[in-house]
């Protein structure tokens, strides 16, 4: 018996996708195709086991971080930052600045260069030169962090898929780091929060599914007054988050002792490497204005539930290339996954010399 399934595809995603329709909107036939031609295996990543609870503490504020936006926290010296998983699967990104002095902030390529390409517990968020010191600890890391890719962006989306009107982290990062006067030249590169990469059999870096499930998070303990700004990753034409996007969990609560005392030990091994700046630099402290209004482009995100009818034996195909240990029993998004794969891999191989995405 036919099985009709409802598969939600957002406007980003289809407008990919009528570049291999016949007629654009007539979606079922290339559905199909992209089915039959996948292969078992093809999402092999797993979801994370469930993680244990953070601690409790008191919490000082908290944030639910939609699709296509980003948000400039305050973070106090002796507070912790939470970044954690509603639906799970969904990358983001993150910016820090020093708050009281905004030419300080997150060196990325030092963070990697101390702590290899995913830092995680017990690892430190390094400052940019001439102060190279600390920002923040990882007090608690139950997912995957990455420091090799940049942040997607504009350049990426025009150079890749011809969509330079995509939602991109870049954009993000330069609207909610405008709430604290940072000017768009002032964006550094982005610590990858829940982006499983992987490395080819000569080194070569590419991203896999994302793993992370709902009750994965991420926590930093500040080691200084930061102003951090995450941003729900914008690829949902690749892997980087399941071929979708989902909400993020941004908290923001007072340290337990215990928690000081870790961050403590984790600084410890360093504090005969960091040195006293040899210049005189006027400090520009960030203030958030009174008046700003988020305007974050190329919103809004809009879904449309695309009807797809299954044979008996499309059905028996699906079963056996779809991983429930990644999807469990939502056919929709497994089948969207393969979907986008194939049309992603069809995309990829129209550029010069690109081997991963």
């Amino acid at each position: 018996m036919d099985r009709v399934l409802s598969v939600p595809f957002n406007h980003q995603q289809l407008a990919l996708l009528d570049r291999y329709t016949a007629v654009p909107g007539a979606y079922n036939t290339l559905i199909l195709q992209a089915l039959a031609e996948a292969q078992p295996g093809c999402q092999q990543a797993q979801l994370s086991s469930p993680a244990p609870p953070p601690p409790k503490r008191k919490q000082l504020a908290q944030h639910l971080l939609e699709p296509g936006t980003g948000i400039a926290v305050e973070v106090k010296a002796g507070q912790v930052l939470r970044i954690a998983q509603v639906e799970g699967g969904q990358c983001g990104d993150l910016n820090v600045y020093n708050l009281q002095n905004g030419q300080e902030h997150l060196h990325v390529g030092r963070t990697r260069h101390l702590h290899g390409p995913h830092p995680t517990t017990g690892d430190l968020l390094w400052s940019c030169a001439p102060w190279e010191r600390p920002l923040m600890a990882i007090l608690q890391n139950t997912g995957v962090c990455d420091t090799t890719f940049a942040s997607c962006s504009t350049l990426g989306y025009s150079h890749f898929y011809n969509m330079p009107q995509h939602i991109n982290c870049q954009q993000m990062q330069i609207e909610a780091q405008r709430a604290y006067g940072i000017g768009p030249w002032q964006e550094h590169d982005s610590f990858n929060l829940f982006m499983y990469t992987v490395s080819d059999s000569e080194g070569n870096p590419g991203i896999d599914r994302n793993g992370a499930g709902p009750s994965d998070y991420i926590e930093f303990y500040a080691l200084t007054d930061v102003l951090a700004i995450p941003n729900v990753c914008g690829d949902d034409l690749g892997k980087t988050s399941n071929f979708w996007q989902n909400h993020l969990s941004v908290i923001v609560e007072e340290a337990l002792p215990e928690d000081r005392q870790r961050a403590e030990g984790f600084t410890k091994p360093y504090q005969n490497s960091v040195v006293p700046v040899p210049y005189q630099i006027k400090e520009v402290p960030l203030r958030r204005d009174p008046d700003y209004t988020p305007r974050f482009p190329h919103l809004p995100l809009r879904i449309h539930q695309v009807e797809v009818v299954l044979s008996e034996q499309d059905q028996q195909k699906l079963d056996a290339v779809r991983n429930p240990g990644l999807y469990g029993d939502d056919l929709c998004s497994a089948l969207r996954d393969i979907v986008m794969d194939w049309a992603d891999a069809k995309n990829n191989a129209s550029l010069p010399g690109y081997s991963h995405h």
